[in-house]
């Protein structure tokens, strides 16, 4: 396996992304949760498929690979993530190996066996191609437009439930609800409203310090 250099991308370059994808093949803004599955149906020489045993075989819930016999990028899931009862770690996966695929797919054409696979996990760049996939898998699956209608949306009955006098159960029950409404875990759902472009945890903060009823 010759692995090349990484493709840089910025944040600002992944968010643009994110968004041109869901706008072309989505509508805009994307109903929520947004279909993982349809948007790697629509992408061509790709396939999403289950296998039985993945992670006792490879160590991994998912994974990449190229076919050439078809000339076909192969997105595998293990098959206790597709059947878990919580879906959103699948999602998660699948929106991941997609987001490879989108961003790393010269790199990923190299992954065809099992020596080529744990190669690619121990090179010293692995995990700046990690870190991309995982902020494209995220504006994906968290389009920021939806994401700060919903916390715009769920606030204001939240601080009147509970009032202001306790902003991290405000903001606990606001990671909780944006997430389910989005197919996402509210771990994923915490980093996502931390981060740039939204800030949306900046601006609960400074609401609860200001006691507003509303975000900005």
């Amino acid at each position: 396996m010759r692995l090349t250099k990484v493709p840089r991308y910025s944040v600002t370059e992944l968010e643009r992304r994110a968004e041109t994808l869901l706008r072309d093949r989505c509508g805009w803004p994307p109903t929520i949760p947004v279909d993982i599955e349809s948007l790697v149906d629509q992408e061509p020489g790709l396939l999403l498929d289950i296998l039985p045993g993945l992670q006792e075989l490879c160590g991994v819930a998912g994974l990449a690979r190229y076919e050439p016999d078809t000339d076909t990028m192969r997105i595998i899931i293990d098959a206790e993530v597709a059947d878990h009862p919580s879906a959103s770690f699948y999602r998660f996966t699948v929106a991941e190996e997609f987001a490879h695929v989108l961003l790393h797919r010269e790199i990923m054409a190299q992954v065809r066996t099992l020596e080529d696979l744990l190669a690619l996990h121990a090179w010293r760049s692995y995990h700046e191609i990690d870190r991309n996939a995982k902020r494209l898998a995220a504006a994906l699956l968290m389009p920021t437009i939806t994401v700060a209608q919903e916390a715009r949306r769920v606030y204001p009955a939240l601080v009147k439930a509970a009032g202001f006098g306790d902003p991290a159960a405000v903001q606990a029950h606001l990671e909780e609800r944006v997430a389910r409404l989005h197919g996402v875990s509210a771990s994923a759902m915490r980093y996502r409203l931390k981060e740039w472009p939204l800030r949306i945890t900046q601006k609960v903060e400074r609401a609860m310090r200001e006691r507003l009823a509303f975000l900005e």
